[in-house]
Protein backbone atom coordinates (compact mmCIF):
# COMPACT_ATOMS: atom_id res chain seq x y z
CA UNK A 1 0.00 0.00 0.00
CA UNK A 2 3.11 2.31 0.47
CA UNK A 3 4.21 1.79 -2.77
CA UNK A 4 1.18 2.73 -4.64
CA UNK A 5 0.53 5.78 -2.40
CA UNK A 6 3.95 6.93 -3.17
CA UNK A 7 3.56 6.18 -6.78
CA UNK A 8 -0.14 7.73 -6.67
CA UNK A 9 1.75 10.92 -5.35
CA UNK A 10 3.98 10.73 -8.44
CA UNK A 11 1.73 10.42 -10.89
CA UNK A 12 -0.78 13.42 -9.41
CA UNK A 13 2.27 15.50 -9.05
CA UNK A 14 3.19 15.11 -12.55
CA UNK A 15 -0.52 15.17 -13.93
CA UNK A 16 -1.62 18.32 -12.35
CA UNK A 17 1.45 20.32 -14.04
CA UNK A 18 1.40 18.86 -17.63
CA UNK A 19 -2.28 17.28 -17.88
CA UNK A 20 -4.38 18.60 -20.84
CA UNK A 21 -7.42 20.03 -20.36
CA UNK A 22 -10.72 17.13 -19.75
CA UNK A 23 -13.25 16.72 -17.61
CA UNK A 24 -12.09 14.37 -14.97
CA UNK A 25 -14.99 13.20 -13.98
CA UNK A 26 -17.49 13.24 -16.83
CA UNK A 27 -16.70 10.94 -19.85
CA UNK A 28 -14.73 12.87 -22.80
CA UNK A 29 -14.07 9.88 -24.58
CA UNK A 30 -17.99 9.78 -25.11
CA UNK A 31 -18.43 12.94 -25.79
CA UNK A 32 -15.78 12.98 -28.38
CA UNK A 33 -17.40 10.03 -29.97
CA UNK A 34 -20.51 11.86 -30.17
CA UNK A 35 -19.04 14.93 -31.48
CA UNK A 36 -17.55 13.15 -33.97
CA UNK A 37 -19.50 9.85 -34.80
CA UNK A 38 -22.71 11.09 -37.25
CA UNK A 39 -24.61 8.09 -35.69
CA UNK A 40 -24.99 10.18 -32.67
CA UNK A 41 -26.27 12.97 -34.47
CA UNK A 42 -29.72 12.59 -32.24
CA UNK A 43 -28.36 12.70 -29.52
CA UNK A 44 -25.80 15.68 -30.50
CA UNK A 45 -29.29 17.74 -31.48
CA UNK A 46 -30.80 16.71 -28.17
CA UNK A 47 -28.04 18.36 -25.80
CA UNK A 48 -28.29 21.30 -28.10
CA UNK A 49 -32.24 21.73 -27.51
CA UNK A 50 -31.56 21.22 -23.78
CA UNK A 51 -29.13 24.40 -24.24
CA UNK A 52 -30.77 26.84 -26.44
CA UNK A 53 -33.96 26.21 -24.61
CA UNK A 54 -31.94 28.45 -21.81
CA UNK A 55 -30.50 30.91 -23.88
CA UNK A 56 -33.38 33.64 -23.83
CA UNK A 57 -33.61 33.01 -19.93
CA UNK A 58 -31.77 35.04 -17.59
CA UNK A 59 -29.23 34.12 -15.70
CA UNK A 60 -29.44 32.49 -12.29
CA UNK A 61 -27.73 34.29 -9.15
CA UNK A 62 -27.79 33.82 -5.71
CA UNK A 63 -28.26 37.31 -4.35
CA UNK A 64 -32.47 37.33 -5.54
CA UNK A 65 -34.15 36.65 -2.00
CA UNK A 66 -35.11 38.43 0.98
CA UNK A 67 -32.50 39.18 3.49
CA UNK A 68 -34.13 36.47 5.97
CA UNK A 69 -31.36 34.79 7.70
CA UNK A 70 -28.64 37.04 6.06
CA UNK A 71 -27.73 40.56 5.63
CA UNK A 72 -25.59 39.85 2.81
CA UNK A 73 -28.01 38.33 0.64
CA UNK A 74 -24.52 37.03 -1.95
CA UNK A 75 -24.58 34.24 0.98
CA UNK A 76 -26.23 30.83 -0.15
CA UNK A 77 -28.47 30.06 2.14
CA UNK A 78 -30.56 26.60 2.53
CA UNK A 79 -32.75 25.04 4.83
CA UNK A 80 -32.19 21.57 5.99
CA UNK A 81 -34.49 19.26 3.83
CA UNK A 82 -35.62 16.98 6.76
CA UNK A 83 -36.74 19.63 9.21
CA UNK A 84 -40.40 21.13 10.20
CA UNK A 85 -42.12 23.42 12.45
CA UNK A 86 -42.60 21.47 15.86
CA UNK A 87 -46.63 21.14 16.31
CA UNK A 88 -46.13 21.22 19.80
CA UNK A 89 -44.46 24.42 19.69
CA UNK A 90 -44.94 25.91 16.51
CA UNK A 91 -42.70 29.11 17.49
CA UNK A 92 -40.07 27.26 18.38
CA UNK A 93 -36.78 25.58 16.70
CA UNK A 94 -37.46 23.74 13.85
CA UNK A 95 -37.22 19.37 14.46
CA UNK A 96 -36.20 16.27 12.59
CA UNK A 97 -38.14 14.27 10.32
CA UNK A 98 -35.43 12.50 8.62
CA UNK A 99 -36.90 11.47 5.03
CA UNK A 100 -39.73 13.64 4.82
CA UNK A 101 -38.66 16.97 2.87
CA UNK A 102 -39.99 19.90 3.79
CA UNK A 103 -41.57 21.93 0.90
CA UNK A 104 -40.32 24.83 2.31
CA UNK A 105 -36.73 24.55 1.27
CA UNK A 106 -38.30 25.39 -2.83
CA UNK A 107 -37.72 28.74 -1.10
CA UNK A 108 -34.09 29.24 -0.43
CA UNK A 109 -31.39 28.73 -2.67
CA UNK A 110 -31.00 25.34 -3.35
CA UNK A 111 -33.37 25.06 -6.37
CA UNK A 112 -31.30 28.05 -8.08
CA UNK A 113 -28.10 26.36 -7.43
CA UNK A 114 -29.80 23.20 -9.50
CA UNK A 115 -30.77 25.35 -12.20
CA UNK A 116 -27.48 26.98 -12.91
CA UNK A 117 -25.57 24.09 -12.57
CA UNK A 118 -28.25 22.85 -15.45
CA UNK A 119 -27.50 26.34 -17.47
CA UNK A 120 -23.92 25.73 -17.11
CA UNK A 121 -23.61 22.29 -17.79
CA UNK A 122 -26.02 22.02 -20.85
CA UNK A 123 -24.14 25.42 -22.64
CA UNK A 124 -20.74 23.70 -21.90
CA UNK A 125 -21.47 20.55 -23.65
CA UNK A 126 -23.53 22.07 -26.45
CA UNK A 127 -21.04 24.21 -27.26
CA UNK A 128 -18.22 21.66 -26.94
CA UNK A 129 -20.58 19.39 -29.39
CA UNK A 130 -21.31 22.21 -32.01
CA UNK A 131 -18.42 24.44 -32.20
CA UNK A 132 -21.51 27.36 -31.91
CA UNK A 133 -19.90 30.69 -29.42
CA UNK A 134 -23.34 31.46 -28.83
CA UNK A 135 -23.40 28.73 -26.02
CA UNK A 136 -19.72 29.26 -25.03
CA UNK A 137 -20.65 33.10 -24.61
CA UNK A 138 -23.63 31.90 -22.43
CA UNK A 139 -21.62 29.60 -20.18
CA UNK A 140 -19.16 32.45 -19.51
CA UNK A 141 -21.95 34.63 -18.74
CA UNK A 142 -23.94 32.59 -16.49
CA UNK A 143 -20.42 31.54 -14.63
CA UNK A 144 -19.95 35.39 -13.93
CA UNK A 145 -23.91 35.90 -12.63
CA UNK A 146 -23.56 33.23 -9.90
CA UNK A 147 -19.61 33.13 -8.77
CA UNK A 148 -17.78 36.16 -10.48
CA UNK A 149 -19.99 39.47 -10.36
CA UNK A 150 -19.32 41.66 -7.16
CA UNK A 151 -22.92 42.51 -7.00
CA UNK A 152 -24.73 38.99 -7.72
CA UNK A 153 -21.61 36.47 -7.75
CA UNK A 154 -22.09 34.31 -4.67
CA UNK A 155 -19.51 34.76 -1.62
CA UNK A 156 -17.26 31.64 -1.63
CA UNK A 157 -18.83 29.47 1.66
CA UNK A 158 -21.72 27.65 2.48
CA UNK A 159 -22.13 28.86 5.82
CA UNK A 160 -25.62 29.25 5.37
CA UNK A 161 -26.51 26.05 4.22
CA UNK A 162 -29.29 23.43 5.73
CA UNK A 163 -29.97 25.89 8.76
CA UNK A 164 -32.36 24.31 11.19
CA UNK A 165 -34.30 27.76 11.40
CA UNK A 166 -34.75 28.59 15.10
CA UNK A 167 -31.28 27.02 16.18
CA UNK A 168 -27.62 27.71 16.07
CA UNK A 169 -28.72 31.04 15.74
CA UNK A 170 -29.88 30.53 12.38
CA UNK A 171 -25.96 29.44 10.90
CA UNK A 172 -26.01 26.41 8.91
CA UNK A 173 -24.82 23.07 9.63
CA UNK A 174 -21.85 20.76 8.37
CA UNK A 175 -24.85 18.45 6.50
CA UNK A 176 -25.57 21.57 4.40
CA UNK A 177 -21.97 21.13 2.47
CA UNK A 178 -23.06 18.39 0.48
CA UNK A 179 -25.18 20.72 -1.43
CA UNK A 180 -21.98 22.01 -2.81
CA UNK A 181 -21.23 18.35 -4.86
CA UNK A 182 -22.56 19.87 -7.80
CA UNK A 183 -19.66 22.53 -8.54
CA UNK A 184 -18.17 18.86 -9.55
CA UNK A 185 -20.00 20.01 -12.70
CA UNK A 186 -18.57 23.36 -13.06
CA UNK A 187 -15.29 22.47 -12.88
CA UNK A 188 -15.78 20.18 -15.72
CA UNK A 189 -17.68 22.08 -17.53
CA UNK A 190 -14.92 24.54 -17.46
CA UNK A 191 -12.48 21.73 -18.29
CA UNK A 192 -14.43 21.13 -20.95
CA UNK A 193 -14.80 24.77 -22.43
CA UNK A 194 -11.07 25.71 -21.64
CA UNK A 195 -9.83 22.68 -23.76
CA UNK A 196 -12.04 23.85 -26.72
CA UNK A 197 -11.32 27.14 -26.51
CA UNK A 198 -9.46 28.89 -24.07
CA UNK A 199 -11.96 30.85 -21.50
CA UNK A 200 -10.43 34.65 -21.16
CA UNK A 201 -7.84 35.11 -18.85
CA UNK A 202 -10.40 37.04 -16.10
CA UNK A 203 -12.92 34.73 -16.28
CA UNK A 204 -10.59 31.60 -15.55
CA UNK A 205 -8.15 33.39 -12.76
CA UNK A 206 -11.14 34.27 -11.38
CA UNK A 207 -12.67 30.87 -11.18
CA UNK A 208 -9.56 29.44 -9.78
CA UNK A 209 -9.57 32.26 -7.34
CA UNK A 210 -12.86 31.67 -5.89
CA UNK A 211 -12.55 27.74 -5.72
CA UNK A 212 -9.30 28.33 -3.92
CA UNK A 213 -11.25 30.82 -1.50
CA UNK A 214 -13.93 27.77 -1.24
CA UNK A 215 -11.31 25.24 -0.74
CA UNK A 216 -9.88 27.44 2.52
CA UNK A 217 -13.07 27.46 3.98
CA UNK A 218 -13.70 23.92 3.07
CA UNK A 219 -10.75 23.00 5.18
CA UNK A 220 -11.01 26.02 7.87
CA UNK A 221 -13.91 26.85 8.93
CA UNK A 222 -15.69 25.17 11.43
CA UNK A 223 -18.31 23.85 9.57
CA UNK A 224 -15.67 22.62 7.00
CA UNK A 225 -14.05 20.90 9.35
CA UNK A 226 -17.32 19.20 10.65
CA UNK A 227 -18.64 17.85 7.27
CA UNK A 228 -14.99 16.52 7.15
CA UNK A 229 -15.13 14.37 9.84
CA UNK A 230 -18.81 12.98 8.40
CA UNK A 231 -18.44 8.92 9.34
CA UNK A 232 -21.45 8.13 6.57
CA UNK A 233 -21.89 9.45 2.80
CA UNK A 234 -21.17 13.13 3.64
CA UNK A 235 -17.76 12.74 4.50
CA UNK A 236 -17.27 10.50 1.17
CA UNK A 237 -18.33 13.84 -1.22
CA UNK A 238 -16.55 16.34 0.96
CA UNK A 239 -13.82 14.34 0.22
CA UNK A 240 -14.66 14.04 -3.54
CA UNK A 241 -14.93 17.76 -4.24
CA UNK A 242 -12.23 18.89 -1.96
CA UNK A 243 -9.63 16.86 -4.47
CA UNK A 244 -11.40 17.95 -7.40
CA UNK A 245 -10.69 21.42 -6.36
CA UNK A 246 -7.65 20.80 -5.18
CA UNK A 247 -6.59 19.26 -8.53
CA UNK A 248 -8.44 22.35 -10.77
CA UNK A 249 -6.77 24.59 -8.92
CA UNK A 250 -3.37 23.23 -8.58
CA UNK A 251 -2.82 22.23 -4.97
CA UNK A 252 -0.98 19.06 -4.70
CA UNK A 253 -0.47 18.44 -1.29
CA UNK A 254 -4.22 18.69 -0.53
CA UNK A 255 -5.45 16.39 -3.54
CA UNK A 256 -2.28 14.04 -2.38
CA UNK A 257 -3.43 14.11 1.96
CA UNK A 258 -7.02 13.25 0.26
CA UNK A 259 -5.93 10.21 -1.63
CA UNK A 260 -3.68 8.68 1.04
CA UNK A 261 -6.47 9.34 3.52
CA UNK A 262 -10.05 7.83 1.70
CA UNK A 263 -9.10 4.39 2.25
CA UNK A 264 -8.79 4.27 6.26
CA UNK A 265 -10.90 7.28 6.57
CA UNK A 266 -14.02 6.42 4.49
CA UNK A 267 -13.70 2.90 2.91
CA UNK A 268 -12.43 0.99 6.08
CA UNK A 269 -15.06 2.77 8.15
CA UNK A 270 -18.29 2.51 5.99
CA UNK A 271 -18.03 -1.00 4.49
CA UNK A 272 -18.12 -3.81 6.64
CA UNK A 273 -17.10 -7.32 4.87
CA UNK A 274 -19.93 -8.57 3.67
CA UNK A 275 -20.00 -5.01 1.93
CA UNK A 276 -22.73 -3.75 4.07
CA UNK A 277 -22.99 0.12 4.68
CA UNK A 278 -24.73 0.11 8.02
CA UNK A 279 -24.38 4.07 8.47
CA UNK A 280 -26.46 3.98 5.19
CA UNK A 281 -29.18 1.27 6.28
CA UNK A 282 -29.59 3.15 9.50
CA UNK A 283 -31.26 6.08 7.75
CA UNK A 284 -35.31 6.36 6.78
CA UNK A 285 -34.19 6.23 3.40
CA UNK A 286 -32.05 2.79 3.12
CA UNK A 287 -32.04 1.71 -0.23
CA UNK A 288 -31.50 5.16 -1.51
CA UNK A 289 -28.38 6.45 0.92
CA UNK A 290 -26.98 3.13 0.11
CA UNK A 291 -26.86 3.84 -3.54
CA UNK A 292 -25.72 7.79 -2.60
CA UNK A 293 -22.83 6.89 -1.45
CA UNK A 294 -22.09 4.56 -3.52
CA UNK A 295 -22.32 7.73 -6.60
CA UNK A 296 -19.73 9.30 -4.36
CA UNK A 297 -17.28 6.44 -4.15
CA UNK A 298 -17.52 5.85 -7.79
CA UNK A 299 -16.78 9.72 -8.23
CA UNK A 300 -13.92 9.43 -6.27
CA UNK A 301 -12.38 6.47 -8.09
CA UNK A 302 -13.21 8.14 -11.48
CA UNK A 303 -11.60 11.37 -10.37
CA UNK A 304 -8.66 9.39 -9.43
CA UNK A 305 -8.20 7.27 -12.46
CA UNK A 306 -8.53 10.44 -15.01
CA UNK A 307 -5.82 11.92 -12.91
CA UNK A 308 -3.74 8.59 -13.93
CA UNK A 309 -3.83 6.73 -10.93
CA UNK A 310 -5.99 3.52 -11.04
CA UNK A 311 -7.13 4.25 -7.19
CA UNK A 312 -9.68 1.29 -7.70
CA UNK A 313 -7.44 -1.69 -8.69
CA UNK A 314 -5.66 -1.14 -5.70
CA UNK A 315 -8.54 -0.44 -3.74
CA UNK A 316 -11.35 -3.14 -5.33
CA UNK A 317 -11.52 -5.38 -2.33
CA UNK A 318 -14.01 -2.79 -0.48
CA UNK A 319 -15.65 -1.40 -3.53
CA UNK A 320 -16.18 -4.50 -5.62
CA UNK A 321 -17.99 -6.24 -2.03
CA UNK A 322 -20.52 -2.89 -1.11
CA UNK A 323 -21.76 -3.30 -5.14
CA UNK A 324 -21.85 -7.13 -5.13
CA UNK A 325 -23.69 -6.75 -1.21
CA UNK A 326 -26.58 -4.72 -3.37
CA UNK A 327 -27.29 -6.25 -6.55
CA UNK A 328 -29.20 -9.25 -5.32
CA UNK A 329 -31.44 -6.53 -4.22
CA UNK A 330 -32.11 -5.04 -7.24
CA UNK A 331 -35.44 -5.33 -9.33
CA UNK A 332 -36.43 -7.02 -5.73
CA UNK A 333 -37.97 -4.63 -3.58
CA UNK A 334 -39.74 -7.32 -1.54
CA UNK A 335 -36.51 -8.20 -0.67
CA UNK A 336 -35.19 -4.99 1.28
CA UNK A 337 -35.86 -5.32 5.18
CA UNK A 338 -34.27 -1.91 6.41
CA UNK A 339 -36.88 1.53 6.24
CA UNK A 340 -37.36 2.79 2.84
CA UNK A 341 -40.18 5.81 2.88
CA UNK A 342 -39.69 7.49 -0.17
CA UNK A 343 -37.80 6.02 -3.12
CA UNK A 344 -39.21 4.15 -6.07
CA UNK A 345 -37.09 1.29 -6.02
CA UNK A 346 -36.97 1.35 -10.29
CA UNK A 347 -35.13 4.65 -10.35
CA UNK A 348 -32.58 3.99 -7.63
CA UNK A 349 -32.42 0.85 -9.75
CA UNK A 350 -31.54 3.01 -12.99
CA UNK A 351 -29.46 5.73 -10.75
CA UNK A 352 -26.87 2.21 -9.66
CA UNK A 353 -27.24 0.95 -13.33
CA UNK A 354 -25.41 4.02 -14.37
CA UNK A 355 -23.05 3.78 -11.87
CA UNK A 356 -22.18 0.27 -12.44
CA UNK A 357 -21.41 1.11 -16.31
CA UNK A 358 -18.91 3.35 -15.10
CA UNK A 359 -17.03 0.26 -14.23
CA UNK A 360 -16.11 0.00 -18.04
CA UNK A 361 -14.09 3.28 -17.61
CA UNK A 362 -12.18 1.81 -14.37
CA UNK A 363 -11.07 -1.83 -15.87
CA UNK A 364 -11.04 -0.85 -19.92
CA UNK A 365 -9.10 -3.80 -20.85
CA UNK A 366 -11.32 -6.54 -18.95
CA UNK A 367 -13.39 -8.99 -20.95
CA UNK A 368 -16.90 -8.90 -21.50
CA UNK A 369 -17.61 -11.75 -18.48
CA UNK A 370 -16.63 -9.29 -15.76
CA UNK A 371 -18.98 -9.98 -13.24
CA UNK A 372 -20.57 -6.46 -13.44
CA UNK A 373 -20.92 -6.06 -16.84
CA UNK A 374 -24.72 -7.57 -17.24
CA UNK A 375 -25.56 -4.62 -14.91
CA UNK A 376 -25.04 -1.52 -16.11
CA UNK A 377 -27.41 0.95 -17.68
CA UNK A 378 -27.81 2.04 -21.72
CA UNK A 379 -25.67 4.99 -21.13
CA UNK A 380 -26.94 6.66 -23.62
CA UNK A 381 -30.64 6.65 -22.07
CA UNK A 382 -30.28 10.17 -20.74
CA UNK A 383 -28.12 13.34 -20.30
CA UNK A 384 -26.68 12.55 -16.65
CA UNK A 385 -25.83 8.76 -16.97
CA UNK A 386 -24.32 10.23 -21.14
CA UNK A 387 -21.52 11.91 -18.94
CA UNK A 388 -20.94 8.88 -16.97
Amino acid sequence: MKRFLYIAALLLACVLTARAEKPLLWNYDRLYTIKNDETYNKVKSGYEWNAKAFLDRENVVVNNKPAKFVSDTRHYVSMGVYWWPDPENPDGPYIRKDGLVNPETADYDAPKLSMMIRRVRDFAVAFYLTGDHTYKDAFVSQLNAWFLDPETGMLPNFQYGQIHPGSNGNIGNAAGLIEAYPFNDVLDAIRLVNGESSLDRKTMEGMKSWFEAFADWMTESSIGKAEYYASNNHGVAYDVLLANIAAFTGRKELLQRVTEDFRWMRLESQIMPDGSQPLELARTRSYHYVIYNLIHIMDFCVLQESLGNNYYEANKDLIDSAFLWLLPYMGHPEKWTWVENMSKYADEDKIIRGEIQRFRRLRPKKNKTYKFNDYGADPYENIVTLLK
